[in-house]
């Protein structure tokens, strides 16, 4: 089984080539702007590195959100129109799954993303992950992420969400993950693995509009 993952949603276009659970080609690169552009070519630099050609992919699967806005946008598309070319079977993943991989299915699970930063209306984006069953994402804010965190639960969070989160609780028993194509890829390769389809997940509506028509 030879699954590409694909992950646009931050300030970065980071491609992966795994064969089963081994990693066979990866390129990644640090970026605000020009995804789409990135994109095909850093796939096919991982797909040189994995001594594949790309219509020997079995599945794509791709990262849904939450996250930018364009950077998810781009990677959706990307992922839709590889895996028709290809005849092959697009799934989606969200951030939060993402960082799920490698926990133990029978985990109950709280993944959280910082969302907005900016005190004192700091937000995470959260989703609960219990066995094969995945809530979708939401927007929470810190205190109400505070107070799920001393329930039972298996918490957790990105680098940068340990270090808001590190103000206010004790990290010991936090997990920081930080989500990847590899992480999003072996997600969709998990045992009960329900696809979600490769649409954008948005949690809230984007921060600019549209200009209206002057007539």
């Amino acid at each position: 089984m030879i699954t590409l993952g694909v992950h646009t949603a931050g300030g970065f276009c980071d491609v992966a080539i795994l064969d089963g659970p081994r990693l066979i080609g990866h390129a990644r690169e640090e970026m605000k702007r020009g995804h789409d552009a990135r994109l095909p070519l850093l796939t096919q630099s991982a797909a040189q590195l994995a001594g594949i050609k790309l219509d020997q992919l079995d599945c794509v699967a791709v990262c849904v959100g939450p996250g930018s806005f364009t950077g998810i946008r781009v990677g959706v598309a990307f992922a839709r129109g590889l895996a028709l070319a290809n005849s092959v079977q697009a799934v989606g993943v969200t951030s939060l799954e993402a960082m799920c991989a490698d926990i133990a299915p029978d985990q109950s699970v709280l993944a959280v993303i910082p969302a907005k930063l900016r005190p004192p209306d700091q937000t995470f984006w959260s989703q609960q992950i219990t066995g094969d069953e995945t809530g979708d994402p939401t927007e929470e804010p810190l205190g109400s992420v505070l107070e799920i965190a001393r329930q039972p639960l298996h918490l957790v969070t990105t680098s940068q969400g340990a270090d808001i989160l590190g103000a206010h609780i004790s990290l010991s028993e936090v997990q920081v993950i930080d989500p990847t194509a590899e992480s999003l890829a072996r997600y969709s390769l998990k045992s009960g693995f329900k696809p979600r389809s490769p649409g954008p997940v948005y949690v809230r509506e984007p921060d600019a509009t549209p200009a209206k028509p002057l007539i």
